[in-house]
């Protein structure tokens, strides 16, 4: 009789402990969303229209991501632990430019991460001091030196010189890199390319690191001609 009754309180307890079982009842959220960019790095050039995207993830869920910067925010789309943003960086100046990504989930936490981009929509200028100017009548003997100085609203990355036949227009060579970039020279060997025989003009290409790029160039008697006398004003 005792072991009968030992059963049936053993079966009672395992039928009605559930009721006195502790639990946190809806899941809380205590982690902080993750956020991150992939398509671009800190410090990056950038011109024109780009898509900035990355990534974002969270235990309970990402209610929207936003990329900001002073007083703009932008909502970005986002779908499948990814987000993505269409910018125009035309309708800013250039310079340097400090963004914030966040990312907010349901529960309202908010993770974020700065970075810095250079806006860059402008080409280089090109100034051509060696030769001076744009006689015809230059004779040039073995070596031919061509020299100048380039500038940009952010730097200058790559000149290149191209040299062209003036008959037909005809390349003898095109994008040659010079050397340097700001100050920059291009020495070539006539006779490497037959003695060079005739008349000849030369393009001069600078490139900025966002690959915007300027094959107009100023002579320095340009730049003399425009000068003005204080004597005389």
């Amino acid at each position: 009789f005792l072991t009968i009754i030992s059963i049936l309180i053993g079966i009672l307890f395992l039928t009605t402990c559930e009721v006195f079982s502790p639990g946190l009842g809806d899941k809380i959220d205590l982690d902080l969303p993750v956020v991150g960019i992939e398509s671009h790095g800190n410090g990056d050039y950038v011109g024109g229209v780009i898509t900035l995207s990355g990534y974002a993830t969270d235990d309970v869920g990402i209610s929207n991501i936003t990329v900001s910067h002073d007083n703009d925010s932008f909502v970005a789309d986002y779908a499948g632990e990814e987000w993505s943003l269409v910018f125009d960086t035309s309708t800013y100046p250039d310079g340097d430019y400090e963004i914030t990504i966040s990312a907010s989930d349901t529960s309202g936490k908010i993770a974020s991460l700065d970075m810095l981009l250079v806006v860059d929509n402008s080409p280089p200028s090109v100034l051509v001091t060696v030769p001076t100017d744009y006689g015809t009548d230059q004779d040039f003997n073995k070596f031919i030196t061509i020299k100048g100085e380039a500038a940009d609203t952010t730097r200058v990355d790559q000149v290149f010189i191209s040299l062209y036949r003036s008959s037909d227009s005809s390349p003898v060579f095109v994008d040659e890199q010079a050397t340097g970039s700001s100050s920059w020279y291009y020495i070539f060997d006539a006779e490497a390319y037959g003695g060079l025989l005739g008349n000849y003009y030369f393009n001069v290409r600078a490139v900025d690191p966002s690959g915007n790029s300027n094959s107009y160039f100023y002579h320095f008697e340009d730049v003399l001609g425009l000068a003005v006398d204080p004597g005389k004003t």
